[in-house]
């Protein structure tokens, strides 16, 4: 257990305090927890909790064996289920808090036209078959009662400069990334600039963070009609007979080709089932935004076009050009994720309890914040990008370097822009069937058939 502290001291001298014994002490005074002096107090089944994780998810039978200390695998189970979710939210926190703190430099220096770059994206979880979680998440569409798993729906928040989580909000499985996303406004800063995908191009969000002085880049939606010729008319502006395929924005004037300001309004008719309507009437009534579409010129490319919505209007600070880059770097959040789920494991939660899936969720993000403090370290040090730093080969050096004084220069991956492969499988898989019916009827059906052989 020793051995995670002393990663974190090795990444940043003054870094370690993000898991020493005084904050997390300090988050269980903070949220009403007492805890008595004993082996598993709450700084040991923390820390075991996200050495446990980056052991590539081991069983708590095995977590005996990354300590010294003497406990059984039902005491630390349970010493885990004392622990207040509140607890954990608390020390997540003050984590990510230290660490954009003690990585400020390197955030400075990725900064865009000098704004800070935050990235947002859904994705989702799977968990165990039990009752508790069925009934907080749900499951998929059409799966029949016993075959299937419950599936946590996660909306995630990542700083593009550093990698790092800066909160994750976990919700039922048929909710829309909007609904959640006025929970991590908290995060945005003024004149800070998002990044997300085309669930996210909405009249609610655009001027909620226009509100909060952010600016907004996401891909129109697919129900958006954009038409970029000079002098077009609006819905409103034509008769009815003509406004079948007509774009509501209405013409403002044009940028360069297929670049345009447009204004949206606002209806009340279209007001979001999860927004209150005083607080959509709130809303400003009219929104100016920028529509522009590039094209993509690459062999296996399966998009020839993008077309984006944004708030930033000066098309002289912000060329076209710049914001295509800008929103290519958005599938980040995709290889992010990935490490998050697959090279850590997040894709298939361990706990049976709706608060220890919360729990098991803010460990992973801890554990994958810890990684990305070694990449940054180590990409600091060798003078590369940071996407190069190789995130499996950081996580393991965080698991099993054993107190060295510095960081080793991690894997570097290629560079190799652009790069595509076709989506086909080559390793065959199990061709066992897929379950159609509960574990039980089957059982029933093999005991039937047992007592006709003899």
């Amino acid at each position: 257990m020793a051995s995670i502290m002393g990663a974190v001291a090795a990444v940043k001298n003054n870094a370690a305090s993000i898991l020493d014994d005084h904050t997390i002490e300090q988050a269980c005074y903070k949220t009403g927890y007492r805890f008595r002096r004993r082996i598993l107090t709450p700084i040991v089944v923390i820390r075991l909790f996200i050495l446990q994780v980056l052991h590539d998810h081991t069983a708590c039978q095995a977590v005996t064996h990354l300590t010294d200390l003497s406990f059984s695998a039902q005491a630390y189970i349970q010493a885990r289920m004392r622990i207040p979710l509140k607890v954990f939210q608390c020390v997540c926190r003050t984590m990510v808090q230290g660490l954009l703190q003690s990585t400020q430099d390197k955030s400075d220096a990725a900064r865009w036209f000098g704004h800070r770059l935050l990235r947002v994206d859904g994705t989702g979880v799977s968990m165990p078959d039990v009752p508790q979680l069925n009934r907080r998440f749900g499951q998929p569409d059409g799966v029949k009662p016993g075959c299937g798993f419950p599936v946590a729906h996660l909306l995630v928040l990542v700083h593009a400069g550093t990698g790092l989580i800066m909160d994750i909000i976990a919700s039922p499985y048929r909710t829309h990334d909007a609904r959640q996303l006025t929970k991590l406004l908290n995060h945005v800063l003024p004149d800070d600039v998002l990044l997300g995908d085309r669930a996210f191009c909405s009249y609610s969000y655009l001027s909620l963070l226009l509100q909060r002085q952010a600016q907004v880049v996401v891909r129109a939606h697919q129900r958006l009609i954009v038409n970029f010729k000079c002098g077009r008319k609006s819905y409103r502006q034509l008769p009815k007979k003509q406004r079948v395929g007509a774009p509501r924005g209405r013409y403002i004037k044009s940028l360069g080709y297929d670049d345009q300001l447009v204004s949206y309004l606002r209806i009340d008719s279209t007001c979001p089932d999860w927004m209150p309507l005083a607080q959509w009437q709130q809303l400003p009534s009219e929104l100016t935004v920028r529509e522009l579409r590039y094209r993509i010129r690459r062999r296996g490319y399966r998009t020839r076009s993008v077309t984006i919505v944004t708030t930033l209007l000066d098309s002289r600070r912000y060329p076209k050009r710049e914001l295509a880059k800008l929103y290519h770097q958005r599938w980040q959040i995709e290889t992010d994720l990935r490490h998050l789920k697959r090279t850590l494991g997040m894709h298939v939660l361990r706990s049976r309890t709706t608060a220890g899936v919360f729990k098991e969720m803010l460990v992973f993000v801890m554990a994958y914040n810890l990684v990305r403090l070694v990449m940054l370290r180590s990409a600091e040090q060798q003078g590369v990008a940071l996407e190069r730093i190789s995130f499996l080969d950081a996580a393991r050096w965080l698991c099993h370097q054993a107190r060295s004084d510095q960081v080793p220069n991690l894997l570097i991956n290629p560079n190799r822009p652009g790069r595509h492969q076709p989506r086909v499988i080559k390793r065959a898989k199990d061709e066992y069937p897929r379950m159609t019916k509960s574990r039980k009827l089957y059982k029933l059906q093999m005991m039937k058939k047992t007592k006709v052989v003899a």
